[in-house]
């Protein structure tokens, strides 16, 4: 679906208040009060996804970002209560930061690693039994991008990916198809598994 310069504009001139209900809107909207209450309402969206998908013996794939972390806590505290078995979900890590020559930085929980955020942010934090295979976390520093890339078309269907910012949370979708795989010099490099992870 295209979008013109002329409509980009007009959606983008609407108050937040006109969204959730207008009536050209394409897909379900919700708005939250606050960060906090958004975050909870994504994390329990996750596990009921992969409780369902679990229960139909289907795959889950997620595209997830480093940041922010919060929908996590809401998600891992689940699992691990709940003993949601995430074996059988897949992952892209969309996002890290390379140095000013395309290298990875050291993988560690600080601001330069994501990879480094998001073993302590989400995997380290799994039930080992729980936990998703280490072969399923696409994109961190055990695959080249153009691995993860290729990996990524494969997958059938929607990739529901949440993001979100301040008050505002959207839901995006990619029609794998619709990637094209490019070149890259750029690969990541070998890094130690958490412990939590086979």
């Amino acid at each position: 679906m295209e979008i013109t310069r002329e409509q980009l504009f007009h959606w983008c001139s609407l108050l937040v208040e006109q969204l959730q209900d207008h009536p050209e809107r394409k897909i379900n909207l919700i708005i939250k009060e606050d960060r906090p209450t958004a975050m909870y309402v994504i994390g329990n969206m996750m596990a009921d996804e992969i409780v369902e998908n679990n229960r139909l013996g289907r795959i889950t794939k997620w595209v997830l970002p480093a940041g922010p972390t919060d929908e996590y806590d809401v998600l891992i505290e689940r699992v691990n209560r709940e003993r949601i078995s995430m074996r059988n979900l897949h992952v892209f890590h969309m996002d890290d930061f390379l140095d000013w020559e395309g290298r990875p930085y050291p993988v560690a929980d600080t601001y330069e690693s994501l990879e480094g955020t998001m073993n302590a942010a989400f995997y380290g934090r799994i039930d080992p039994e729980l936990n998703v295979p280490w072969s399923s976390a696409i994109g961190l520093a055990s695959t080249t991008w153009m691995l993860s890339i290729r990996r990524l078309k494969r997958w059938a269907g929607w990739i529901p990916c949440g993001l979100a910012s301040g008050r505002k949370v959207w839901w995006l979708f990619a029609k794998p198809h619709a990637l094209t795989p490019t070149a890259s010099p750029w690969k990541s490099l070998p890094a130690p598994r958490p412990a939590s992870w086979t």
